[in-house]
């Protein structure tokens, strides 16, 4: 008699469990198979896009929204000051993004060019110049293209921060010559390129916020 536990024990397994794999979908009846009917149903939804689903031409509040506002150690307080006084009037968040942290003026930076990411906010907002931080290092991100043309003339960082915002179709303003944006390649007169004063482009960027992107920036891929 085998004790319990040892190999003598095992038995050699029915030959029906042996089979294996799943067992096929009916094919019967009126529903047929599952699977099919999934693939044509999602077929039908890359061909037909939902008009439910879609955000094109669409507006929404723009409560709560973050902007990143961009700064330099020499942007003018003043024009911070108002684009600050007008973003949070519209109950916009503002996160004040700058060389270091600290105190500039009146404001307090939450963010700086080292810690700031473009996933962050739904729109972005340079004033003034923004050269690079004394604790940048071109060579870490060469995607940004710094220390090459224009480039130079910014924080690698901000024009990472930038590059990334107008790929993701987010909006983005320009003011008192700033330059970031064309540092980073981008068209002063693109799509959802807000500039001029500060009550201006801060008028621009909560319409462009409105409609979450600025789905008109690039070209749609075509259907098959």
């Amino acid at each position: 008699m085998p004790l319990p536990g040892s190999l003598d024990a095992v038995t050699e397994p029915k030959t029906d469990a042996l089979e294996c794999g799943p067992r096929p979908w009916p094919t019967r009846g009126p529903t047929r198979d599952p699977r099919r009917l999934l693939f044509h149903w999602g077929a039908a939804l890359l061909k037909e896009p939902s008009a439910a689903l879609s955000q094109l031409g669409k507006t929404w509040p723009v409560t709560a929204r973050v902007v990143g506002l961009v700064i330099g150690a020499d942007s003018s307080q003043a024009h911070v000051a108002a684009m600050l006084e007008a973003m949070r009037a519209a109950d916009v968040v503002v996160l004040v993004v700058a060389p270091a942290g600290g105190k500039y003026g009146n404001v307090t930076a939450q963010r700086t060019y080292a810690n700031a990411s473009s996933t962050e906010f739904d729109a972005l907002v340079v004033i003034g110049a923004t050269p690079p931080a004394p604790d940048a290092v071109p060579a870490l991100d060469t995607k940004s293209g710094a220390g090459h043309g224009p480039a130079a003339q910014s924080d690698p960082r901000v024009v990472k921060l930038l590059q990334e915002a107008w790929r993701h179709a987010k909006a983005i303003g320009s003011m008192d010559d700033g330059t970031a944006p064309a540092a980073a390649d981008i068209p002063s007169a693109g799509v959802g390129i807000a500039t001029g004063n500060g009550k201006d482009v801060a008028q621009q960027i909560l319409d462009l916020l409105s409609a979450h992107r600025s789905w008109d920036r690039f070209d749609p891929a075509p259907r098959a």
